[in-house]
């Protein structure tokens, strides 16, 4: 019933969970970039110099502007996303086309593409770094099962380890979710993370994907923000067996995008 609920208006709903905060986030979020972008620039070598400083000139353009409709369209900006996608959605934006709706199919097309390259390319990366290299059995069987379609079965594969991941990197043991996956990644200092990915991604957490619901008021909570559960991945809810209908590539995907968040996390800091 809550699938046949879900049309455009879904994803204009998401402007009602995230608009808001974004506009005062995104504010103190945009500064930084063209800060790192220029002081980048300034230490490039000559022959590189010109072709990386239009590089970051296009994708300090593009982060300004693309954080809050990512958010609305419940993703977020991660460094691993190619700079080309987001031109293209630069390009939509420019040209009066861009909407929550849009950005998502620019990704999931993306990701999609040429058997999940992409998407392969990135977990393949996962293994250089040490909190992720003994967890490769779980994320390849994941992988397998998203190219596939298995979406019910790559989710649940992910979302445990995205708390485990998160526990290690801010040494505390797993429990209480929200807040140690927030600690994780507010305790990133590095300027290319915090203004690309930390906002959106924090709201996510706080407003979907961590969300503290009542179970027995769950479906009420996915019909107060006029969303199918297809389009919602609530990690309790599906991990306790609430949430039944999760298995959608969206969501897939975006558990494989939590995941590539506290890996660049991770790799930053270090």
């Amino acid at each position: 019933m809550l699938g046949q609920q879900w049309q455009e208006s879904g994803t204009q709903n998401l402007d009602r969970t995230f608009a808001q905060p974004l506009q005062q986030a995104v504010a103190g979020a945009i500064a930084p970039i063209a800060e790192w972008a220029r002081e980048l620039s300034e230490h490039l070598s000559h022959q590189l110099a010109e072709p990386v400083r239009q590089m970051l000139t296009s994708v300090d353009s593009a982060v300004q502007t693309l954080g809050p409709v990512f958010s609305e369209a419940g993703f977020w900006l991660t460094p691993s996303m190619p700079i080309d996608m987001l031109r293209e959605i630069k390009r939509l934006e420019n040209q009066g086309m861009l909407t929550p709706e849009r950005v998502k199919q620019v990704i999931l097309e993306r990701y999609r593409k040429h058997n999940c390259a992409l998407l392969q390319e990135m977990v393949d990366h996962w293994r250089t770094n040490p909190l992720f290299a003994p967890r490769m059995h779980i994320f390849q069987d994941a992988l397998d099962a998203h190219i596939a379609g298995k979406y019910t079965l790559s989710i649940p594969a992910l979302l445990p380890q995205v708390e485990g991941i998160a526990s290690q990197v801010v040494g505390r043991f797993p429990g209480k979710s929200q807040e140690v996956i927030r600690q994780a990644v507010g305790e990133s200092h590095h300027k290319i993370f915090a203004t690309v990915a930390e906002e959106a991604l924090l709201l996510y957490i706080t407003e979907v994907a961590y969300a503290r619901v009542d179970f027995s008021q769950f479906t009420r909570w996915l019909e107060q923000k006029e969303l199918a559960e297809e389009q919602v991945l609530h990690r309790h809810a599906i991990l306790h067996g609430v949430q039944i209908n999760y298995d959608s590539e969206e969501n897939s995907l975006r558990a494989f995008l939590l995941l590539d968040a506290l890996f660049r996390l991770k790799a930053l800091r270090e």
